[in-house]
């Protein structure tokens, strides 16, 4: 087993307080920049989650037929339009890439995040943590790669300096779906590129062009490690760990729900990030390692 994945049975569904477990997985946050929870969530939160996720999958798909009728195809839904952020497929406009704002549009699911999850993260790294921003991103049959790219190059306009996103599964994930992959060991692959006087160990920006993509020549260097996952299983990963994903080659769907989170030190900033998305929707800065139609040529 891979050395950053630690298993968490699921006859311990909110057993994660105690203080070895807590200390694996913030080392493994250290030393990877990432972590995989095996069976994170209770069977009954899981059900509660897949049932919102599914109300918010049926939305998205409205409103992304009415863009469509109203030749809305290239874009986000109107700019001044309240409710979901819709953002279709570049290559597939009839298709959805991702949602966005959803626990502000889908009280339910905030909940469930705020008891649980915001709840753990809080615990596991001894201080108070707020939602940055929140999505899910969907990959259908056919859907689209995520380039190699950093998330902070993307979030650097706003105030936190470093951010912690968590992913749950909706799906399973795999490399024929198109699985997330991390960059395993990146600091030392890349350690002509980082500059030894980083702040933290891990707070590196590396080289990469308008659209978020990482230069070829740090590409060429990463070892990629897949993140082989079940629905409801949870991945960590900070700001700075590189990351991507391939086409989606099966028959399945390979969706995930993505919540970035800050230090609650820092400021609350989703209303903020979400007001500047909804004004400038086609800003490259909105669509790094996507394949939205906002990335430039």
């Amino acid at each position: 087993m891979p050395s950053q994945i630690v298993e968490k049975t699921p006859t311990q569904p909110r057993e994660v307080e105690n203080g070895e477990s807590l200390r694996k997985w913030r080392n493994a946050l250290k030393q990877q920049g990432y972590v995989i929870i095996r069976d994170f969530f209770s069977l009954a939160s899981e059900i509660l989650l897949m049932e919102h996720a599914e109300d918010l999958t049926r939305s998205a798909q409205r409103l992304l037929r009415l863009a469509l009728q109203a030749g809305l195809n290239s874009r986000y839904l109107p700019r001044d339009l309240p409710g979901l952020i819709v953002v279709p497929e570049k290559d597939h406009p009839e298709q959805l890439c991702r949602i966005e704002d959803i626990s502000g549009q889908h009280p339910n699911i905030g909940r469930l995040l705020d008891g649980t999850l915001t709840e753990f993260l809080s615990s596991l790294l001894r201080e108070p943590y707020v939602i940055f921003k929140d999505k899910i991103n969907f990959k259908f049959p056919g859907g689209g790669a995520f380039t190699p790219h950093q998330d902070f190059p993307a979030y650097d306009a706003f105030g936190p300096r470093s951010h912690l996103t968590a992913m749950i599964s909706l799906d399973t994930a795999c490399l024929d779906n198109g699985c997330v992959q991390f960059a395993k060991n990146y600091r030392s692959d890349l350690e002509e590129f980082i500059p030894l006087a980083s702040n933290e160990d891990s707070a590196v920006i590396l080289p990469h062009d308008c659209n978020g993509d990482l230069a070829p020549e740090i590409v060429r260097r990463i070892t990629w490690e897949p993140a082989l996952t079940q629905p409801c299983d949870l991945v960590l990963f900070d700001s700075f760990v590189p990351h991507y994903s391939e086409i989606n080659n099966s028959g399945c769907s390979r969706r995930a729900l993505f919540v970035t989170y800050n230090r609650l030190c820092d400021g609350e900033w989703k209303k903020a990030y979400f007001s500047r998305k909804r004004k400038d929707p086609m800003n490259p800065k909105f669509h790094f390692g996507t394949p939205t139609p906002g990335r430039r040529k």
